[in-house]
């Protein structure tokens, strides 16, 4: 039996726990000891809860770092955001792991966008692993790519951030007596296995050429609900809450489907919408069972989520996307470069209504969804995550 640490550090939502709860699930079946190192513990019991696994705090950042950037260029700007900027903070940061690690004696580590828990590895003998979308595993390319392209040429100093970052890492590996990076996306590349939860087109890297991809799962169950009526277009929605400092008035996406009266599903967690009398819209605070919603479904309006998108063009289901952070707004690109969607900024729900009409009556779009949903017909989520615990488990007899 080895003891497995699966670490998720940054980033929010249930979808991180997602990635990793069947692999977790599959381990544990085989005898390993698996130890859930989560940001949020809530999310963490939400989804593990039932699990024969041991859930421990992962080490976070209690205040915004000094001279934090508002919007990131780079992912080195994401990670200087998080600590790799500042060599006390970075230090601290490290001791957490570095503790856990000692309690725990792993030998595997596999990360969930966890780059101090990768970092911290490194003074251990375990075996390491990455396992996620593209966004949380940027490919060895230094300088770190661009993720606004968008924005027109890069502005002189952008990587500065990145060189002090590598320089705090190389500070302490150093210190440490390990071997320094020669840059800081060697982060992610000196690992046993990139467990890639995507698809090739929807990586967020698309400059990577060595990728290992396995494909998207969603959690299984959720509330069945039935479609009413044969008739009419249906839309499923599933959106966020309002965020600070995001201008995102989540409701109106709700009052436009309402006023189209386009019959709509939406799971719509912690928005307080009350619908009209007769309503076309019907609101679920808890998730809903997609398996039999996407078999009538002619759009979807998310956020961008990459669980939920993906699982959907899986179905052929073209969507409106509304991107609340920068990973969900790459995402999105992905998804209109392959023109099964449409991006509309969360500022600007004023033109929900007409991007929904063009969705539904310009076939291209589930034309383009359902291509992507024919080229995949034969994937299956659960051989994936078979040869992903296959491959970790490997991992355990190397140690």
């Amino acid at each position: 039996m080895a003891r497995i640490v699966m670490a998720w550090e940054l980033g929010a939502g249930l979808g991180h726990c997602v990635n990793i709860a069947p692999v977790a699930a599959a381990l544990n079946k085989r005898g390993h000891q698996v130890f859930i190192v989560a940001r949020d513990l809530g999310a963490a019991q939400t989804v593990f809860g039932g699990m024969k696994v041991e859930v421990l705090q992962a080490p976070r950042l209690p205040n915004p770092v000094a001279g934090y950037i508002a919007e990131p260029r780079t992912f080195a700007h994401l990670l200087f955001n998080n600590g790799f900027g500042d060599r006390e903070t970075l230090r601290a940061l490290l001791a957490g792991w570095l503790s856990i690690y000692r309690l725990v004696k792993p030998d595997v580590v596999i990360g969930e966008y966890s780059p101090t828990a990768m970092l911290a590895a490194k003074w251990t003998a375990a075996r390491k692993g990455l396992i996620g979308t593209g966004f949380f595993a940027p490919p060895n390319i230094s300088p770190m790519t661009d993720l606004r392209p968008w924005r027109g040429p890069i502005p002189a100093g952008t990587h500065d951030a990145e060189a002090k970052c590598l320089d705090c890492v190389n500070a302490l590996l150093s210190a440490g007596k390990q071997q320094p990076l020669s840059a800081l996306a060697e982060l992610y590349s000196d690992v046993d296995h990139n467990f890639l939860t995507t698809f090739p087109e929807l990586d967020h890297f698309l400059e990577r050429t060595d990728g290992e991809y396995f494909g998207m799962w969603s959690p299984p169950g959720g509330r069945a609900v039935s479609w009413r009526s044969q008739e009419g277009k249906r839309a499923f929605v599933y959106i966020k809450p309002p965020r600070k400092h995001i201008d995102w008035r989540p409701t109106r996406v709700l009052q436009t489907m309402e006023k189209m009266k386009v019959e709509t599903i939406a799971y719509a967690p912690r928005i307080e919408w009350k619908p009209e009398p007769n309503s076309s819209v019907r609101v679920s605070n808890k998730p809903v069972n997609l398996t039999k919603i996407s078999q009538q479904c002619d759009v979807a309006i998310l956020n961008g989520n990459a669980g939920t998108s993906t699982e959907l063009l899986l179905r052929g289901v073209p969507q409106l996307l509304i991107p609340l952070s920068l990973e969900q707004l790459v995402f999105t690109r992905r998804v209109v470069q392959q023109r099964a969607g449409l991006l509309v900024l969360p500022s600007k729900t004023n033109l929900v209504g007409s991007a929904l009409k063009q969705l539904l009556y310009d076939h291209a779009y589930k034309t383009a969804a359902k291509a992507f949903a024919d080229r995949y017909s034969d994937y299956s989520p659960a051989e994936k995550i078979k040869q992903i615990v296959e491959a970790i488990d490997q991992l355990t007899q190397k140690t």
